[in-house]
């Protein structure tokens, strides 16, 4: 490891380090835009290193505690300072007969590569642990495991809630941790399956929004059946009928409401206008529709005039083209 420290005076130290033994130092470092090359001596080769940039900042500081169990070791145990923006890579270092038998940081298990543990961009304190177990002892059936971590799919993330879907999430990316860790033990194994199934199970279906496939119901109900033909508005009823159905339904699902509203939405467009009947022939053609009375033909007027007084009497006479005749009107006393 190499490491840069900055001075008062506006000059730095670096110095170089090997699985926490120091190899060797330089102090007040003039800054320079030029590439430096320093000499390090070590017990067995002297070797040179270029330094072309360096940069200094002040990013959070926090503690890696590691620790081990009994078989191996880690290039670096106890409290351990990293910095943010930073990865930390420890090497596992297991007795001649054992192996890695798993690494957890905070707990939670991570994937080991060649005996080797990367910590990316730590932003926390975190402990990390390392257990060996002999070379060759562990063969554990994850058919099982397999299995229910193949049911995962994350295309169904919108039919639960944010925070049950994120939880059964944790839970399937933690089992591929294990899945893909062949030193896992059989406890670890179980352990994750467990923990998989539980999350699960513990899935809540995401409320699911009504409204559309509400205001498309009302809009079918305002429609009129005699404006269409008496097929599609059978289809029509049809649709509106499971619509109402699945209105009701206790277990329904995004995907089943959307799907509602689109067929809903097709038979609304499938409906055919109904064709009103042609006005039949007059059965007596040229026959006046309001004849008047009187027993000539066609059309005629009248005038007259009747009398008036007591006792009087009066006539008038009509006349027309038809036949004429008196009218007489007579007041009794």
């Amino acid at each position: 490891m190499v490491q840069f420290s900055a001075n008062d005076n506006n000059t730095y130290n670096v110095s170089m380090t090997l699985d926490g033994e120091l190899l060797g130092s330089l102090s007040n470092l003039q800054y320079d835009v030029a590439p430096g090359q320093f000499q390090f001596e070590t017990r067995k080769n002297a070797h040179n290193m270029s330094i072309y940039e360096v940069y200094f900042t002040n990013p959070p500081g926090h503690t890696i505690t590691v620790t081990s169990g009994d078989n191996g070791t880690v290039s670096q145990v106890g409290a351990v300072p990293v910095y943010e923006e930073t990865s930390k890579t420890f090497i596992l270092y297991p007795n001649d007969g054992y192996e890695v038998s798993g690494v957890t940081v905070d707990g939670v298990k991570v994937p080991v590569t060649d005996n080797r543990v990367t910590l990316e961009n730590p932003t926390k304190d975190m402990a990390l642990h390392v257990e060996f177990h002999a070379a060759g002892s562990v063969d554990v059936d994850k058919t099982e495991f397999q299995t229910e971590a193949g049911l995962y799919n994350a295309d169904e993330s919108s039919l639960y809630t944010a925070e049950t879907w994120a939880a059964y999430r944790n839970a399937y990316e933690n089992a591929q941790i294990v899945l893909s860790d062949s030193t896992a033990t059989a406890d670890e194994v179980a352990g994750a399956l467990q923990s998989l199934q539980a999350a699960k199970a513990a899935l809540a279906a995401r409320p699911v929004d009504m409204t559309g496939l509400e205001a498309l119901l009302a809009s079918v109900s305002s429609l009129v059946e005699y404006q269409y033909t008496p097929e599609s508005w059978s289809n029509l009823m049809a649709l509106k009928a499971e619509a109402e159905a699945l209105l009701t339904s206790a277990e329904v699902t995004i995907d089943q409401v959307t799907d509602m509203i689109a067929r809903l939405q097709q038979g609304i467009a499938d409906l055919a206008q109904a064709q009103e009947p042609a006005p039949g022939p007059d059965p007596n053609p040229g026959t006046p529709t309001d004849p008047q009375p009187g027993n000539g033909s066609g059309s005629g007027t009248s005038s007259g005039q009747v009398g008036q007084g007591t006792g009087g009497s009066g006539a008038g006479e009509a006349s027309g083209t038809g036949e004429k005749r008196s009218i007489q009107a007579t007041r009794l006393r």
